[in-house]
């Protein structure tokens, strides 16, 4: 499934596993050989629970994992600020203490550089100016003067601190511990009573660090739907257009995946899934050939399948690009004088050939043998 999730992730993606601490290293150790350690981003420890147990053994487990890979790990993310985790909510209390006569509540800040600059070192009504000079100039320092951003003190042997209002201030950078993710109440509309089922903050943030305003989201295990509930969100917060693709093996996936999204006005479609193509690395005997022929124009043209109206025989599946492309059981003379498209190039699936090479050569034939080179030009070889 891994190998599977690295072929369809973006150059540009990001994929994120959560994970509890029985099977954390293990899957950290998967992840770093599939999708290469180098491209390791960062382990998010969040807490997914209270801590009221109480078990005589050992601590009580309030957090769990998510590990967080990329195709390539210098792509810039966004920036996201929170004011509730705890780090930040003691920085608050302790900074912002000060009240103006508004009643806003403010933290003083130094304007003061850290590097000596002499075009910064201007007198302002008379109060000490930093040794290395203002961090501003001093028409910045009028502007948030007459906006009453700067905090004076009484004795003008002291410097200017400007005011940063609690009202304004986004809250501290999100680091790799989230505390501040809300756990879902028991009694609110969000709960489905659904095993593991997340907050729908959780995946918001993770959106806000990673995807821009027309990304595609998969969710390759979507449980309760909560995915697409955070991409449409966000989008509404946004005016964004991101899509999601949810995908559940489970027998709940159209009662309640499918019935949250509807709940939270979400406009999507909804499939199920045919019968597997391969078993045992062997077509599966129970599909038609129509089906077949569907599979290999699909994976080879990366486009829909429409059946051809032309007139030729049985076997062939369509031209796409200057080629032809044929499923039958023999590719054998007898067959060859039955193709009636004219075409560039003929890409013929069959289980035996019974060609000449040199022939097929001259005629700019490809045999492609059934199953194998089904699934190699599937671009399965790497996963099976």
């Amino acid at each position: 499934r891994l190998k599977l999730l690295k072929r369809l992730l973006a150059d540009d993606g990001a994929i994120f596993i959560q994970i509890d601490e029985n099977e954390l290293y293990d899957l950290k150790f998967l992840c770093d050989e599939i999708f290469g350690g180098f491209n390791y981003i960062n382990t998010i420890v969040w807490k997914r629970r209270g801590g009221s147990a109480n078990p005589s053994n050992r601590l009580n487990n309030v957090t769990d994992f998510i590990l967080w890979y990329s195709k390539f790990p210098d792509r810039k993310i966004k920036q996201v600020f929170s004011k509730e985790d705890d780090n930040t909510k003691k920085y608050i209390r302790e900074r912002f203490r000060y009240t103006d006569e508004n009643g806003r509540l403010y933290m003083k800040s130094p304007i003061q550089s850290p590097n000596l600059r002499p075009n910064l070192i201007y007198d302002y009504k008379g109060y000490r100016v930093p040794a290395k000079g203002w961090s501003v100039s001093k028409e910045v320092m009028e502007k948030w003067d007459a906006e009453g951003r700067l905090a004076f003190p009484d004795d003008k042997s002291k410097t200017i601190n400007r005011k940063i209002f609690l009202d304004e201030y986004k809250g501290q950078p999100i680091n790799n511990l989230w505390t501040d993710i809300a756990v879902i109440n028991p009694m609110s509309a969000e709960r489905i009573n659904f095993e593991g089922q997340k907050p729908v903050e959780l995946i918001e943030r993770i959106l806000q660090l990673t995807t821009d305003k027309n990304s595609i989201v998969l969710d390759s295990f979507a449980g309760s739907g909560t995915t697409a509930h955070a991409v449409l969100n966000l989008n509404r917060e946004d005016g964004g257009q991101r899509k999601f693709i949810l995908i559940e093996m489970e027998d709940y996936a159209e009662s309640i995946t499918a019935e949250r999204v509807k709940r939270v006005g979400g406009s999507f479609d909804y499939y199920e899934v045919g019968a597997e193509v391969f078993i045992d690395d062997e077509l599966n005997p129970a599909l038609d050939n129509e089906k077949i022929r569907e599979y290999i124009w699909q994976v080879d043209t990366h486009t829909e399948y429409i059946k051809p109206e032309v007139e030729d025989c049985e076997e062939f599946i369509g031209v796409h690009k200057g080629t032809a492309y044929y499923f039958t059981e023999s590719l054998d003379y007898e067959f060859l004088a039955t193709l009636r498209t004219r075409a560039d190039e003929y890409v013929i699936y069959a289980e035996t050939c019974a060609v000449d090479k040199e022939f097929l050569y001259k005629h700019k034939i490809e045999f492609r043998k059934i199953p194998r080179d089904i699934i190699k030009y599937g671009g399965e070889e790497d996963w099976y």
